[in-house]
């Protein structure tokens, strides 16, 4: 079984790929992420509700510690 992620947090562009193919979820970054203007929990929010209750989401971290990539 394939599974499409994006690696993005470009919301417009997710809904545009998403009509077109069945995205499993999204990777990003904190590169990415700052990029977008929207930020983590924004971005998360939407994409959730465009991709569905299944989607996976990776996002990368700058934080050393476990307490700290949580928050």
């Amino acid at each position: 079984m394939i599974e499409l992620y994006l690696d993005t947090a470009d919301i417009t562009e997710t809904a545009r790929f998403h009509h077109c193919f069945p995205l499993t979820g999204i990777t990003t970054n904190p590169t990415i992420l700052a990029n977008s203007g929207v930020g983590l929990k924004a971005t998360l929010t939407y994409m959730s509700n465009l991709l569905g209750k299944d989607a996976r989401f990776f996002a990368q971290v700058v934080s050393k510690d476990a307490e700290s990539m949580l928050k």
